[in-house]
């Protein structure tokens, strides 16, 4: 790619050949880049002689540098089954002849300080990132870039800060690139002293002595109630006497009602003697 931006590059779908033809077919099934089953891991594909649906990826860095320096623009070149330039010769893009340029970290100072597993580097040409690399132990905390068009304006950088760490990048492109980390992290830090002994609480005050409490006044004595009036009896009628013997009574009335039938009987008889 132009200004030697890393292209990776992804399956993107599926083509075959079959008999005789040499025109690849279509595999509908397989997936296309982006979709959600589809391999998310770039994959490099040298020395075959198969047919390949592949996708290349730039960064955005990387596609604002090879408009820059670009010459020739070509846009508008697409097709159904992907685009192409075809010439009756070669096609060199970018100037000819290749170059690489390393990388390697030192770590100064902090010893015994807690340090990262892997750090990122970056590649610029001419403030334009355009690769990047992972430095750990398993490749001794270097790397190198290959495949650069010559003469590029390299420079290479961390992708991010490292706490309590200073960074400094020293060398050029020629000759490859240091990038020292130095502990600035400051001084261990000291040990925690003994808390101090808690004061002693103080003796709580004794409590008062209630007052002792009155005594109750006794209670009045109570007036002596009034005689009540004697009722008065309406009309002058005596009321019945409650208590008294009823049998007196009970004979008189049978006396009378003796009287009263005996006195019918002798009218009756007197009637009939005189209707004779």
């Amino acid at each position: 790619m132009l200004g030697g931006g890393a292209v990776k590059w992804y399956r993107d779908g599926g083509v075959y050949t079959s008999g005789s033809t040499l025109i690849p077919s279509v595999d509908r099934s397989a997936p296309r880049y982006g979709d959600p089953d589809a391999d998310k891991n770039p994959v490099t594909v040298s020395s075959s002689k198969g047919s390949h649906a592949l996708k290349a990826i730039a960064g955005d860095d990387a596609k604002e540098l090879a408009k820059d320096e670009a010459k020739l623009i070509i846009s508008g070149n697409t097709a159904s089954h992907g685009g192409g330039i075809g010439a009756n010769g070669g096609v060199i893009i970018g100037e000819p002849g290749e170059t690489q340029l390393s990388v390697n970290k030192e770590w100064a100072g902090g010893e015994g300080q807690e340090r990262p597993e892997s750090t990122v580097v970056e590649l610029l040409n001419g403030g334009y990132v355009i690769d990047s690399a992972v430095l750990n132990a398993e490749n001794n905390w270097s790397y190198t870039f290959t495949g650069l068009p010559a003469g590029g304006d390299y420079s290479v950088r961390e992708a991010e800060k490292i706490p309590g760490y200073e960074s400094a990048v020293s060398g050029d492109a020629e000759n490859g690139f240091t990038i020292t980390n130095t502990w600035v992290g400051g001084d261990e830090p000291e040990e925690p002293g003994e808390p101090d002994e808690p004061d002693e609480p103080d003796e709580p005050d004794e409590p008062d002595e209630p007052d002792e409490p009155d005594t109750p006044e006794g209670p009045d004595e109570p007036d002596e109630p009034d005689t009540p009036d004697t009722p008065e009896n309406p009309d002058g009628e005596k009321l019945p006497q409650t208590g008294q013997p009823w049998w007196p009574v009970l004979l008189l009335s049978l006396g009378g009602a003796i009287m009263l039938l005996a006195g019918l009987a002798s009218k009756r008889r007197y009637r009939g003697r005189h209707e004779v």
